[in-house]
């Protein structure tokens, strides 16, 4: 469980230390870290679901070459969303990064 800091208004964030040779991390997201407080993706939409008490699917972020960092960014405002980016361990922002959309570790706010 990795803990979400202050990132904006309504805004928080997590870095998350990437499992050496990972091609995937999946990750719901907890309020308060209680897993009766799930977020987690709507399929239908590509929004977020919760909070839900349901496992319901999980993001799943395809991790790119030399990655050491994943950086998770969510919304909890009246229209929730994710997104995510990756690091080298460095600190250097890799290319790829996703949102919401994708699905299939959890986090706490």
């Amino acid at each position: 469980q990795t803990d979400f800091v202050p990132a904006g208004p309504d805004t928080f964030h997590a870095h998350v230390h990437v499992r050496e040779g990972a091609r995937v991390e999946e990750f719901q997201i907890l309020r308060a870290g209680n897993r009766r407080q799930r977020y987690c993706p709507d399929r239908r939409g590509g929004g977020v679901l919760g909070p839900t008490e349901d496992d319901r699917g999980k993001w799943r972020a395809d991790v790119p070459r030399g990655c050491r960092w994943l950086r998770v960014t969510w919304s909890a405002g009246a229209s929730p969303w994710v997104t995510w980016c990756f690091f080298t361990a460095s600190g250097e922002r890799l290319s790829a990064s996703r949102s919401s959309p994708t699905l299939e570790g959890a986090l706490g706010q």
